[in-house]
């Protein structure tokens, strides 16, 4: 199941997020250019990318990149995701993520970013 975030236009946010290991996470993000949520920014041309590191480290084998697909470039609207297989795979802990938006002019600008808790899996 997935949740949904509202991103609005200029603004970097902060958040924990917590995953339980070997399960699918999915968050929808909503971005606007207003801060009453009422105007959809236009994604046409814009890219997104997302990583996360386990505890800061320079391990490529630390590194899991998120999916994070524009699904409605008019509405505003990006799919922010880790399968089941990937959160499996990741040691339980404190990791450190951050998701960067780049404009279709190639400025590059980071809109979510912070704690990604896995929790230990026991049955699997």
């Amino acid at each position: 199941m997935a949740n949904t975030l509202t991103v609005i236009d200029g603004t970097t946010n902060e958040v924990l997020l917590q995953v339980d290991q070997g399960t699918d996470f999915a968050e929808t993000l909503n971005f606007f250019t207003d801060t009453t949520n009422t105007v959809a920014k236009d994604l046409t041309g814009y890219e997104f990318r997302a990583k996360a590191r386990y505890k800061h480290h320079k391990n490529d084998d630390d590194v899991v990149s998120f999916t994070a697909d524009i699904t409605d470039e008019a509405g505003g609207v990006v799919n922010f995701a880790l399968t089941d297989t990937q959160t499996a795979a990741m040691k339980p802990g404190t990791w450190y993520f951050d998701l960067e938006m780049e404009t279709g002019g190639g400025d590059i600008s980071r809109v979510l970013w912070g704690k990604l808790e896995i929790k230990p899996e026991a049955t699997y």
